[in-house]
């Protein structure tokens, strides 16, 4: 029996759907999902508060507001519309499951809850999501001298959407945490972006204090070695000699005053790079 198309199959009646009108429905349901996501996207308006950004997510479980989620890439190439990736930000997320997600985590400002399935699959939204700036979040607070936050890891495997207290710098700095209980999973307040360790190639501002070597004269380099740290927060490396890989301060010869502060950023192996130090040269009077 061949049924009219504007009539829905009722239960009973016999089926049979050739390959080609299988997948018509397939790319009809498709660009229906790609209509409504972006259709939720613009019913939002811009609603953005100051360091929010955009982000779409999908997943067969909902994801509570204020946790960790990673971006990786734009929801909109410039191949797919070039003026709508210039005019819209919005980014994919998905759950950290690596160390590596460490520079582009982002904290959710509202719940991702889960969408509505069309053919068994799970439509994603779009939520906000803080990006730079301070927001609650949950830490697992492991030294009470802790002050950053990077991914929880258990065993060196990423856990899910949840930060953990840091001893190194990285741009996630904990601005308060509780007094008591001041150990395990506690909410503090997280600045986002806070320079401390930065980003891979993000150039950021560091502390140094001198441990060892002499200022040089001239026919003798200075051999001035460093602490540095991050502005108000904790050590990142200790003992360096800023003009020693993979460094890229260059001394000459004469006497040189001890530098306090420098520019570094961190390289493709995670490694801390000194661009920039605030060594001076003396200078004396001529003699006439």
């Amino acid at each position: 029996m061949t049924l009219p198309m504007s009539r829905k199959v009722q239960s009973g009646d016999p089926l049979i759907i050739p390959a080609s009108t299988f997948n018509g429905f397939v790319d009809a349901s498709e660009a229906h999902r790609s209509r409504t996501a972006v259709r939720t996207l613009s019913s939002a308006g811009s609603g953005l508060q100051p360091g929010e950004v955009w982000i779409r997510f999908n997943s067969p479980i909902g994801v509570s507001k204020y946790n960790v989620l990673s971006i990786f890439t734009p929801v909109v190439t410039p191949d797919d519309n070039l003026e709508e990736f210039q005019e819209r930000v919005v980014f994919n997320a998905r759950t950290p499951f690596s160390p590596r997600d460490d520079t582009t985590l982002v904290i959710l400002q509202e719940a991702a809850e889960v969408g509505p399935l069309i053919l068994n699959t799970t439509v994603p939204g779009f939520f906000r999501a803080k990006i730079q700036g301070i927001t609650p979040c949950q830490v697992r607070v492991t030294d009470e001298d802790h002050g950053f936050a990077k991914i929880e890891t258990t065993n060196g495997a990423a856990r899910r959407n949840r930060l953990e207290s840091s001893a190194a710098a990285t741009p996630y700095r904990i601005l308060w945490k509780p007094e008591a209980p001041s150990l395990g999973i506690v909410w503090c307040m997280i600045q986002i972006g806070a320079g401390g360790g930065g980003g891979r190639g993000a150039v950021f501002a560091v502390s140094l204090l001198r441990v060892s070597g002499t200022s040089g004269t001239a026919s003798v380099p200075a051999s001035w070695r460093y602490n540095i740290s991050a502005i108000g927060g904790d050590v990142l490396e200790t003992s360096v000699g800023p003009t020693e890989s993979p460094h890229k301060w260059k001394r000459a010869l004469g006497k040189i005053q001890q530098a306090t502060s420098g520019l570094a950023y961190r390289d493709e192996d995670d490694a801390l790079v000194l661009t920039w130090i605030n060594e001076i040269y003396e200078h004396g009077t001529c003699d006439s």
